[in-house]
C-alpha cells in the first residue's frame, strides 16, 4: 500500500526533509513514486465536473451501510493454518526509509515475525532511493546469499535492475505494500515478485486495498455532510499508492449527486519538505471560501502541508472536515481535540510485516501468498480513537494467531 512520512511533532513537526520528501505513502500500498506519473514540483489544480445537483437525488443509505462497516472495523484473523517455518533462513527486508515511521513500522513488524519463525533478519536503510540506495540493498541482499528479499514499499520500476538479478540469482522477492511491473500505474514489463503480500481476501493486492481507504473517506464524508461536500482534493503527486487512494475517493464520491468536487491541488514530495506545499494549501484555503471537506491522501500530507494551522488560522475549524489515512497518535489527537483533522481511514503498519513474513515462508516452503485478514478501520471523534498517546493498533491479536499456526505447522 503506501509508505508514509513523518508523524507528527508539535509544534516543530517534520522529521526532516528527506523523509517529508521522498517516503510518500507506503503503508499501504507502496511508498513509492509512479514512472507513469508527472511530478510538479509546484501546485496544480484543476476543475472537477462531480455534480452539484440537488442532494436529494443522493439517498444515503448505500453510504451509511459503508460508514457503519468502517466503524465496526474489518480485519479478521491471520490463516489459521500456516507451513511450518523453514530452517535455516536469512531475510534481508530493504525498507523505503528508516526516518518514516509508515516505513519503519513495517519493518519493525517484520522483524518481530522474523523472530518468531526462529528467522535472522538484515534490514537495509533505502532512504527513499537516495543515490540508488534501492538496488543498492538489494545487491547487497543477493551477495550475501539471502534466502528471500522483502522489499517494503519499493515498486518495481524504482529497482528493476536488482529484482531481476534477484530473480536471476533464485532468490524469492516477497513484495510488501511495493507495487509491481505490470500493475496500471507502473506499466514496465512482466511481474518480478515471486509474491506480493495479500492484504485481505476482498483487497488484495495494493492498488484495491488503496482505493478502499479513498472510498472509505468518501463514505464517511458524504453522510456528515448530508450528501452536500464541496471538496478540495489536495494531493502530492507521482506516488503510486496515493494516487490509488484518489481514485477510490473520486470514484465514490462521483454516486453523490449533491456532492462536488471543486478543484484538485498536487504539490510535489519535495514541496513537503521546502515549505511550498504550506503555501500552496493556505493559498487554496483563500481560495475556495465555499469547500466544506479537505481531502488528503495521509496524516503525513496533513502534517507537512500545516493544513490544521491554516484551517484554526482561517477560523474554520468548525466549518470544514479535514480527511485523513494512517492512525498515527499526534493526528488522533488532532481529531480528538477538534485542532484541523476530522477523520483517519486507520491501519496497523506492523501488522503487516507480520504478515509479510508469514507470505515469505509460504513462498520458501513452494505454496502460494493467501489472504493475510488485514483490514482498517475508520476513526472519528467519536467512533474508536485509542487512548491519548497511542498510535491505532489492529483489533486482531494477530501476534498470537501467527505464532500458534507457525508452531503447529
Amino acid at each position: 500500500m503506501r509508505a508514509t512520512r513523518s508523524s507528527r511533532k508539535l509544534p516543530a513537526r517534520r522529521l526532516g526533509a528527506l523523509a517529508l520528501a521522498a517516503a510518500a505513502a507506503m503503508i499501504v500500498a507502496g511508498c513509492s513514486s509512479s514512472s507513469s506519473s508527472t511530478s510538479s514540483s509546484s501546485a496544480s489544480s484543476s476543475s472537477s465536473a462531480t455534480s452539484s445537483a440537488d442532494a436529494s437525488n443522493t439517498s444515503l443509505a448505500p453510504f451509511e451501510a459503508a460508514l457503519a462497516a468502517g466503524y465496526k472495523g474489518t480485519s479478521v484473523a491471520p490463516p489459521a493454518t500456516s507451513p511450518a517455518p523453514k530452517k535455516n533462513v536469512t531475510a534481508w527486508i530493504i525498507s523505503c526509509g528508516q526516518s518514516a515511521p509508515g516505513c519503519s513500522y513495517v519493518v519493525a513488524g517484520a522483524v518481530q515475525a522474523a523472530t518468531a519463525l526462529g528467522w535472522k533478519t538484515r534490514v537495509f536503510d533505502g532512504q527513499f532511493g537516495a543515490n540508488g540506495l534501492y538496488n543498492t540493498g538489494i545487491r547487497e541482499a543477493i551477495a550475501a546469499h539471502a534466502s528471500v528479499i522483502l522489499p517494503v514499499g519499493i515498486d518495481c520500476d524504482q529497482a528493476r535492475p536488482a529484482y531481476l538479478a534477484a530473480r536471476a540469482a533464485g532468490i524469492a522477492l516477497v513484495s510488501v505494500n511495493s507495487y509491481d511491473c505490470n500493475s496500471p500505474l507502473i506499466n514496465d514489463g512482466s511481474p518480478v515478485f515471486n509474491a506480493g503480500m495479500e492484504y485481505n481476501a476482498q483487497t488484495p493486492t495494493p492498488a484495491e486495498f488503496s482505493q478502499n481507504l479513498g472510498k472509505l473517506q468518501a463514505d464517511w464524508l458524504i453522510v456528515h455532510s448530508g450528501g452536500k461536500a464541496q471538496v478540495v482534493d489536495f494531493n502530492l503527486t507521482a506516488v503510486t499508492g496515493l494516487q490509488e487512494e484518489q481514485v477510490g475517493f473520486n470514484n465514490e464520491l462521483a454516486k453523490c449527486s449533491g456532492c462536488k468536487l471543486l478543484a484538485q491541488v498536487s504539490v510535489s514530495p519535495p514541496d513537503e519538505a521546502n515549505g511550498v506545499a504550506a503555501k500552496v494549501f493556505a493559498s487554496t484555503l483563500t481560495k475556495y471560501p465555499q469547500a466544506t471537506a479537505i481531502w488528503t491522501s495521509d496524516d503525513s500530507l496533513i502534517d507537512a502541508a500545516d493544513i490544521p494551522e491554516a484551517v484554526a488560522s482561517a477560523g474554520r475549524l468548525s466549518t470544514l472536515q479535514v480527511l485523513g489515512i494512517q492512525g498515527f497518535a499526534a493526528n488522533l489527537a488532532l481529531i480528538r481535540e477538534n485542532r484541523g483533522q476530522s477523520l483517519a481511514v486507520a491501519y496497523d503498519p506492523y501488522r503487516f510485516g507480520w504478515a509479510a513474513m508469514d507470505e515469505a515462508n509460504r513462498v520458501l516452503n513452494g505454496q502460494p501468498a493467501v489472504p493475510e485478514g488485514i483490514g482498517i478501520q475508520i476513526i472519528d471523534a467519536t467512533h474508536n480513537l485509542p487512548p491519548a498517546g497511542q498510535n491505532y493498533t489492529d483489533q486482531v491479536n494477530y501476534k498470537a494467531d501467527y505464532e500458534k499456526a507457525w508452531s503447529a505447522g
